[in-house]
């Protein structure tokens, strides 16, 4: 299922009815990256910095936009150094499918660490472990910073391998941040995982140093 095939429509916000659909984006990249822009301005600045707009953010603004509007993948990891701006990124995504109309419980944005917490086996429906499994867009933040597995009566249960292989096998859109490297992450969640997420995410590298330490 193709992520750009999700609805696009930024301008009548108020005016959409329906939940948003994976199979019903469209629109210009070039629409999208403006937005984009717009909104991960909003974010910087609602945190009380100055917006920059460097080449490193606009490249990232840029990919993102281009994932959106024409990858054939439906998901997309942000991972490389910390305070680089991939949750701003993230956020930013999050606010664009509120605007066009997502809504809870159609798209979950959370963190890996949450996600874990409210892990059961076989959770009930209405869970929220079991919403974001199979929400139609899910945000997942600092991929990695969770525990590795939870016990429960004596079992290893490993929440966020199950969801991000539930939802490859779902063809659900899915958006992950992570500090980890790519060789850290195949190291964390094994080359099962590893070779599905390189299969159906596209993978956006920030390199570039912290924006905290300005």
């Amino acid at each position: 299922m193709k992520i750009h095939q999700l609805i696009l429509n930024l301008q009548a916000t108020s005016e959409v009815e329906q939940p948003c659909k994976p199979e019903k984006m469209q629109g210009k990249k070039e629409n999208i990256e403006s937005a984009l822009k717009m909104l991960y301005k909003m974010q910087v600045e609602a945190r009380g910095r100055e917006f920059i707009a460097d080449a490193p953010t606009l490249e990232k603004l840029n990919l993102a936009a281009k994932w959106l509007s024409s990858s054939q993948k439906f998901g997309l990891v942000l991972y490389g150094n910390v305070g680089s701006g991939k949750t701003m990124l993230l956020n930013s995504l999050a606010q664009l499918f509120y605007r066009i109309g997502c809504s809870l419980p159609h798209i979950i944005n959370t963190t890996a660490a949450e996600l874990h917490r409210y892990y059961v086996p076989d959770p009930c429906a209405g869970s929220f472990y079991a919403v974001a499994k199979n929400c139609k867009i899910l945000l997942l933040d600092d991929l990695g910073c969770e525990p590795e597995n939870c016990i429960i009566y004596g079992t290893s249960y490993h929440p966020i391998s199950e969801i991000i292989y539930h939802r490859y096998r779902n063809q659900l859109t899915t958006i992950l941040t992570t500090n980890l490297t790519d060789s850290e992450l195949a190291s964390r969640y094994g080359p099962r995982i590893m070779d599905r997420l390189e299969e159906s995410f596209d993978f956006i590298a920030y390199t570039h140093p912290s924006y905290r330490k300005r």
